[in-house]
């Protein structure tokens, strides 16, 4: 999806049907869901190596878990798993990048929702009106760094990982330029 210059579900569709050499068959939501249910644990896992679960309340890592703890769907951690999955790769090895989309979609959601004054998102209150408009855009910056640190797991060769950093930020500024 990254050299496509297009992540999203339609996308990811797109590229296991490709693998399956089947163009009728698509993939149901079912089994992202079964994805997800399986397998997001293990993205939370991965993340806390980097956001310890217990910081002390109102800090950056309080922040970031309140933020995941507001649920939503998961899905940009789970389509590099179904793509993986599809061409037999171990999800383990995608973990790092499966966190580090899932932190960049939440670090656009908390700055987003600071912007627009957006005051509930999933059921709950927005992370600005829970700890503040300052703290809120410094969790979506926090974010975005933690992201950073997850992709540096990936166990990809130098001028991949380039390759992958270059497409990563371009796709942010991408929707930074489109939230702003």
């Amino acid at each position: 999806m990254l050299f496509r210059s297009t992540i999203n579900v339609d996308a990811a569709q797109s590229i296991l049907r490709e693998e399956e050499g089947d163009s009728n068959g698509l993939v149901k939501a079912s089994d992202f869901v079964h994805l997800r249910d399986t397998h997001w644990r293990e993205v939370e896992d991965y993340i806390a190596k980097h956001v310890p679960r217990d910081g002390p309340a109102g800090s950056l890592d309080d922040m970031i878990w309140y933020q995941f703890g507001t649920g939503g769907k998961r899905v940009r951690a789970v389509i590099p798993m179904a793509i993986a999955q599809a061409v037999g790769t171990d999800l383990k090895e995608v973990m790092p990048f499966c966190a580090t989309m899932e932190l960049l979609h939440n670090a656009t959601l908390v700055h987003a929702d600071a912007q627009s004054r957006d005051r509930r998102r999933r059921g709950s209150q927005t992370l600005w009106v829970r700890y503040g408009l300052d703290q809120a855009i410094n969790c979506g910056d926090g974010l975005l760094c933690v992201a950073q640190e997850c992709l540096e797991g990936l166990q990809v060769s130098p001028s991949v990982m380039n390759r992958i950093r270059g497409h990563v930020s371009g796709h942010l500024l991408q929707i930074i330029r489109e939230i702003g």
